[in-house]
């Protein structure tokens, strides 16, 4: 009697055992039959790591392909390749697909545990713009003499966009008035088709109005350090420089005031001083050379002190400019040698 319902009890488990296995091939056979929806992507236009991108969201969304789970942590996502196409991503919009990735692991031993090596997945990519523009400013704060020249598009860099698209839709702000001193603010704002906007704004300081009519105007004096400079120029075999143009008589005569007490060769906004060339409409080639001097009473003294300067005899010696503007401020006297 024993052994019959042991008997029984063997058939009863083979029988339950088979079905499982049954029900389980059933089961398999059905899922691999059930279409599975594409797996939604969002990829940023132009994004140069798209690929990369799309690579691990496809591991990451089957994890269940991995025989051991600790395996996930050893996966090797760089090295792990992917093959896409019918991708552009230098557009927006949607695009479907089919990716496969052939799964590379940290430690290659590993890979004998991959339950799938490679996956096939049917992926809907959405390529969208939600980046700003970059606007780049040269300086945040801008300090501008009185009446001076100003284009707020000078002060841009540069202005880009990851769409990469040849024109962006700029706007600017500006209530600058170079004619009133004072602090002024203008506002930078950039577009891209996707109407992402980027902003950004100065400060923009006019000093106020300086008085330079005091400035040396004596000709005797003028043409006396001509004289002597260009004496000094024939001793070493070199041609005279032709005094300067009223224009630029009247800039180095500017130039000779704001160097009392600042020889540093910048103006007060701290700008190269060619541009008071600049300001007064001097034709020059490229770079006009200054030398200043407060040293001596004399116009003798202070060519003599320019003579001792290795520096500023260069420029008295130099061969290739043909002009000078002499000029002077009280006891601040200023030349500029240009061609």
């Amino acid at each position: 009697m024993l052994k019959k319902d042991l008997y029984k009890i063997f058939i009863s488990s083979s029988l339950a055992i088979l079905c499982m296995l049954f029900m389980s091939n059933n089961t398999y056979v059905h899922a691999e039959n059930v279409k599975k929806s594409p797996l939604k992507i969002i990829l940023e236009v132009n994004d140069l790591e798209s690929a990369q991108t799309i690579k691990e969201v496809i591991i990451n969304n089957n994890t269940n392909y991995m025989l051991h789970p600790f395996l996930i942590d050893n996966i090797d996502y760089v090295n792990s390749t992917i093959s896409i196409d019918n991708i552009d991503i230098t557009k927006t919009g949607s695009h479907n697909s089919v990716a496969t990735v052939k799964i590379a692991t940290i430690n290659p031993l590993d890979s004998k545990q991959l339950f799938n090596k490679v996956i096939t997945e049917n992926v809907a990519v959405e390529v969208v713009d939600t980046t700003a523009p970059v606007i780049a400013i040269e300086n945040e704060v801008i300090n501008l003499r009185y009446n001076q020249v100003f284009d707020a598009n000078n002060y841009i860099t540069s202005l880009s966009d990851n769409s990469l698209e040849a024109e962006l839709v700029l706007q600017i702000e500006s209530n600058v008035d170079t004619s009133v001193a004072g602090e002024y603010s203008v506002t930078y704002a950039a577009y891209d088709s996707s109407l992402n906007e980027a902003k950004s704004q100065i400060i923009v300081n006019v000093a106020e109005e300086v008085n330079y009519s005091n400035y040396g105007t004596d000709a005797d004096k003028i043409n006396e350090m001509l004289t002597l400079i260009n004496e000094y120029r024939d001793e070493n075999g070199l041609a005279a420089y032709e005094l300067g143009s009223a224009d630029a008589q009247t800039a180095i005569g500017v130039r000779a005031c704001e160097s009392i007490g600042d020889t540093s060769h910048n103006r007060p906004d701290g700008s190269h001083y060619k541009t008071a060339f600049d300001d007064y409409n001097v034709d020059y080639k490229n770079n006009p050379y200054e030398i200043l001097t407060y040293f001596g009473k004399s116009v003798e003294d202070k060519l003599s002190w320019w003579q001792s300067s290795p520096g500023h005899n260069r420029f008295l010696l130099n061969v290739e400019s043909e002009k000078i503007a002499i000029g002077y401020c009280d006891s601040m006297w200023a030349a500029i040698v240009y061609e």
